[in-house]
């Protein structure tokens, strides 16, 4: 993860920087805005102040990652993955909801008293046998990132910007 490369002030908070001065070090995977954030801060309940920095990046890949493993598995998010852990798919494929269908075929004042389809999604989501990988997380997300939206980028750089509300 690197921070979004806006400005030159970016460059100061990038781990991409001690890519030039040490090539042995790991190239980022995505990156990340983290320049100019609103942010609370401390002083009072109100506080807010504007930050940059991989400190404001960090949380928001945090809370990307755990709000994907929230909702792990669902017909939203269920990755599939080969033997090599390549990301074959991130959704359940269904070819329709027989459910859904049915329900808004009735009339308004029968359908009114059934369950809701989303409600009847959460009682039978399935039950994960065990959790993702962080291997496998990172290479979700990297399939979930917006590409090549990010200019003025030093060449070989990734062009990977994590999104937040891909599964909406």
């Amino acid at each position: 993860m690197h921070t979004s490369p806006t400005s030159d002030l970016a460059w100061m908070f990038s781990p991409l920087v001690n890519i030039f001065l040490h090539p042995y070090i790991m190239v980022a995977d995505v990156t990340v805005s983290g320049l100019n954030i609103l942010s609370t801060y401390k002083g009072s309940p109100e506080a807010t102040a504007t930050l940059s920095g991989t400190s404001m990046a960090s949380p928001h890949t945090a809370g990307l990652m755990a709000y994907l493993l929230s909702i792990y598995p669902s017909p939203q998010f269920n990755p599939k993955f080969d033997e090599k852990y390549n990301v074959i798919s991130l959704q359940d494929q269904h070819s329709f909801d027989a459910y859904s269908v049915l329900r808004d075929s009735l009339p308004s004042w029968i359908s009114y008293y059934m369950p809701s389809p989303r409600l009847l999604e959460a009682l039978t989501a399935p039950i994960p046998g065990k959790t993702l990988t962080p291997l496998q997380l990172k290479k979700a997300i990297a399939v979930l990132a917006s590409q090549g939206i990010l200019s003025d980028l030093p060449e070989d750089t990734v062009n990977l910007l994590i999104f937040n509300n891909a599964t909406a």
